[in-house]
């Protein structure tokens, strides 16, 4: 009787693995070709460096002046609430960008689309240092009304 029942067991799961095998192996019912896996592209992150010309709080828009390829082009960068603004790692608003600042766009292309992910605000360019001469250089002061060394 117990032996019965063990073959009973073995038959069960060697239908159960017959089974599981014949439905990996089938072959799609139709004639077309077989269907690979699509793997979707995630859109390449691009860079465009340039100057603010204009910020549009309610279409929430920046346009963007700088040279491609030593051509001038004026990019629109449609934004959304995701977008990081920075400046020197500090975060800012879309309302705190303004016109002439030096930036650095991170974008993503769809297509014709494009849509910003990031800005980075450069830091204004330091004008040319103005000498100070050393202090060796200038003349000593002397005390006004002093009465060292001079004599009534």
């Amino acid at each position: 009787m117990i032996r019965l029942l063990i073959l009973f067991i073995v038959v069960v799961f060697a239908v159960i693995a017959v089974a599981r095998q014949q439905k990996q192996t089938e072959a799609p019912t139709s004639a077309s070709a077989p269907v690979l896996p699509v793997k979707e592209e995630k859109p390449k992150i691009e860079k465009f460096l340039g100057a603010i010309e204009n910020v549009n709080e309610m279409t929430r828009t920046i346009d963007v002046k700088g040279k491609v390829k030593k051509e001038e082009k004026r990019v629109t960068f449609p934004t959304d609430d995701k977008i990081r603004i920075t400046r020197a790692g500090m975060e800012m608003s879309l309302a705190e960008l303004k016109k002439g600042m030096a930036v650095s766009v991170e974008y993503k292309k769809n297509g014709d689309k494009v849509v910003a992910v990031a800005v980075k605000v450069s830091a204004p360019k330091a004008g040319p240092k103005k000498e100070q001469p050393d202090a060796e250089d200038q003349p000593v002061s002397r005390l006004k009304g002093s009465s060292q060394g001079v004599r009534s």
